[in-house]
């Protein structure tokens, strides 16, 4: 019943309280929650950011804010951003390591950002990921179905 929980494997020890108990999982760190709080809290530091412009227009804190102004050159923005991409890109890397999937694919509202998402996260997998180097290269994609994205390819096991 709790197979496959990659999202609750620990990424930082001793990290953030995650909503399953545990500190440091990955989805505490990686997860559009992650981003959102993350931006909240860069806002509360820095109230010359775009993203206050953002997200009054927008009218919340989502996911998009910190992206739409780092796209704008915000460095608070910058900062946030880079830092979900480190943590994406880490879990990622761990589970390249335990699975090697030929192909790793995104999902979920900020999965939108496409390439400006995935090129980072690409780019920082190939600075520091050994097995971009000495293995088959692992594809990071963006799902082309959004949402849906599990439930049809979970439909697609039982269909074929």
């Amino acid at each position: 019943g709790k197979g496959a929980e990659l999202g609750h494997s620990v990424l930082v020890v001793d990290g953030r309280e995650c909503t399953c108990g545990r500190h440091g999982c990955f989805e505490t760190y990686a997860s559009a929650t992650a981003l959102i709080r993350d931006t909240k809290e860069m806002m509360e530091k820095r109230s010359d950011s775009l993203m206050h412009k953002i997200a009054k227009e927008l009218g919340k804190v989502d996911g998009r804010v910190a992206f739409i102004a780092a796209k704008e050159n915000d460095e608070a923005a910058i900062e946030v951003v880079n830092n979900y991409v480190k943590y994406l890109s880490e879990g990622l890397m761990n589970i390249f390591n335990i699975f090697r999937p030929e192909a790793v694919i995104l999902s979920g509202g900020i999965a939108k950002e496409g390439k400006y998402l995935t090129d980072k996260v690409i780019d920082y997998c190939e600075e520091r990921f050994y097995g971009f180097k000495r293995t088959p290269r692992v594809e990071i994609l963006e799902s082309q179905l959004g949402y849906d994205s599990g439930k049809i390819g979970a439909a697609s096991l039982f269909f074929e």
